[in-house]
């Protein structure tokens, strides 16, 4: 953490830790950036990244609609107080129930990627519009989408003639480049490979009007030196007004780009350790009960990191988590302050996305809770 953090100086120590203090002025900052770069490009939080309720209230205030993957999150962007025509629900694969809740709660929009999806679809929610998920091949996101999910373009072809023949109406495409991709002209090339199918079905009569360029926008982890969202954006917009017929929608879906920055997880060290000749520091946080991005990446995610000694001297530790689990480290080779002991505070930037949302009180250590800050006027 460096000395110009907002976080800089040390937190309230007695407050008992762990805990994620979430900053919802950083959300507003992030989302009117994110917003003002995406030109014509309507934005949808993805509730997953952190569906904490505050937070959910702050973005819909901001003028964001939001992206669920369950009905559960689409119960809670009601109770937030989002209208269903301003959800997504973007999960390709859905539970026959949610989506008959989501259809009669009045949700429109509905991505699929399988015969047996549209099935589904066409008898709980018959006439829905709907959006096939491409497979888009990618490169350098430091949380891959793995495949788990999207077609290939001849695929979707037939899937989209298929949903039209049960009745649905076949709306447009979506993709996702994968989380904090470092690639800026990923979205460029998910956009000319969506616009392919664009063609390809209006040689057979249908005519698609939506893309859904999904999430992935990138924060400033210790490995990113700059917020290249000005590029992205830049990539993005050429891409649409080149490859798209014009006066389609485009909607994007970040979670970590309006979230992350906006929290810090506070933590306690709880114990000191040295083992083959490296320093450890073992804390009441961990990838189980809070971080659990660390595991997910192979620690690949950086996290800024400042502890309450704040000395300028400086050793190298591993901090890792309280459970009996060794895949419970969050980080190596960290500088930490060199007169750390039991009691003092460790400090992770940038952990308001996917850190409270993923976890269980793993081995029956509590999750942390979380603290918000609002200095906004008004």
């Amino acid at each position: 953490m460096n000395e110009n953090s907002k976080y800089a100086k040390p937190l309230d120590l007695s407050i008992k830790t762990p805990y994620l203090l979430i900053n919802l002025d950083k959300i507003c900052e992030s989302y009117n950036k994110i917003s003002k770069f995406f030109e014509d490009i309507e934005i949808f939080y993805a509730i997953k990244a952190n569906p904490n309720p505050k937070i959910m209230k702050t973005v819909l205030d901001c003028g964001s609609g939001f992206e669920i993957s369950s009905a559960f999150e689409m119960f809670k962007a009601l109770e937030a107080g989002e209208k269903p025509e301003r959800i997504l629900f973007s999960n390709p694969i859905k539970t026959f129930d949610d989506i008959k809740a989501a259809f009669d709660a009045g949700v429109q929009y509905f991505a699929f990627d399988s015969i047996s999806e549209i099935d589904k679809l066409a008898e709980a929610a018959p006439n829905a519009k709907v959006y096939v998920r491409l497979s888009i091949p990618v490169r350098k996101s430091t949380v891959a989408s793995e495949g788990k999910f999207g077609v290939s373009i001849e695929q979707a072809l037939d899937l989209m003639v298929y949903a039209k023949s049960k009745g649905l109406v076949p709306y447009g495409v979506s993709f996702h480049v994968g989380s904090q991709m470092l690639d800026n002209d990923s979205w460029g090339y998910g956009i000319q490979h969506s616009a392919k199918l664009f063609n390809m079905l209006k040689k057979k009569g249908i005519k698609l009007e939506f893309l859904d360029i999904g999430g992935g926008f990138p924060v400033c982890y210790q490995d990113v030196q700059r917020d290249n969202l000005d590029k992205i954006s830049k990539i993005i917009l050429k891409s649409v007004k080149k490859y798209l017929p014009k006066g389609t929608r485009v909607v994007a879906e970040p979670g970590r780009y309006i979230v992350a920055e906006s929290g810090t997880m506070v933590s306690s060290v709880i114990g000191t350790a040295e083992r083959f000749g490296k320093k450890w520091l073992h804390l009441d946080v961990g990838a189980n009960n809070g971080m659990m991005e660390a595991v997910q990446t192979s620690n690949a995610l950086l996290f800024p990191v400042g502890d309450s000694c704040r000395s300028s001297e400086k050793e190298i530790f591993t901090l890792t988590g309280p459970t009996c689990d060794s895949q419970d480290t969050i980080l190596f080779d960290v500088p930490v302050s060199s007169n750390i002991q039991i009691g003092d505070i460790i400090y992770f930037e940038f952990a308001g996305s996917y850190t409270t949302a993923m976890t269980e009180n793993f081995n029956g250590f509590p999750d942390p809770e979380t603290l918000i800050v609002d200095n906004r006027k008004g």
